[in-house]
């Protein structure tokens, strides 16, 4: 592993972060959001919705710094 530089291991540690927050949004707040929707319960759908959203945009601004890394890691 140390023939690949820095960024590179940057690159994979964010990954295995988003991947985890993608798991914890399909078996948390989706889950309660499609029971929520089956139960006609639209606060609850509405609150599990909010999370899926915030947790998305997290996501979001990580995959942003995967790119930034990836394009500029060779310079760091």
């Amino acid at each position: 592993m140390s023939a690949v530089g820095l960024h590179v291991h940057i690159m994979l540690l964010i990954g295995v972060i988003m991947m985890l927050i993608f798991l914890h949004i399909y078996f948390n707040p989706f889950k309660k959001l499609h029971l929520s929707v089956i139960e006609k319960d639209w606060m609850t759908a509405g609150s599990a919705l909010n999370q899926i959203r915030q947790l998305i945009a997290v996501n979001l601004l990580l995959g942003l710094v995967v790119v930034a890394v990836g394009s500029g890691g060779r310079f760091l």
